[in-house]
């Protein structure tokens, strides 16, 4: 892995812990917070890729994810997040709790992508920033 440096546009390698992805193109990547990016997904050459991986630039560590909403292998998708207000679900013990209507949350967006086997898809996933981070 390595960093550019804005400053002196020079790149330097970045020493990083934990396990990090395998190499792949056509992944989507996008930020969580501040210190938090994510990579999912991708193709290695042979296959559509199903894993995700958040890396924090406080501690240059990797963390793998996993979560249900994010087990569909793609590659060429595209991932962002956005801030969402308003009513916002999130189960407790199967009762719905809805967020007081003037907050507001991060919330990240899966779209499109395909299987790498002729599948294309034209589905939208959400995520809760809040729950990525949580499954850290």
């Amino acid at each position: 892995m390595y960093m550019l440096d804005l400053g002196l546009m020079e790149f330097s390698a970045v020493k990083t812990t934990g396990k990090a992805p395998s190499p792949r193109s056509w992944h989507g990547s996008a930020v969580l917070s501040d210190t938090k990016f994510l990579i999912h997904g991708g193709y290695n050459g042979n296959n559509a890729l199903s894993d995700t991986f958040v890396f924090d630039i406080d501690t240059n560590s990797w963390t793998e994810v996993t979560l249900p909403q994010l087990s569909v292998p793609r590659a060429g998708h595209s991932l962002i997040t956005m801030d969402t207000a308003g009513r916002h679900h999130f189960s407790d013990e199967d009762e719905d709790v809805d967020m007081d209507p003037g907050s507001v949350s991060r919330t990240l967006l899966v779209f499109g992508g395909g299987d790498n086997e002729g599948n294309f898809y034209s589905d939208l996933t959400t995520v809760a920033v809040e729950e990525l981070l949580g499954a850290i």
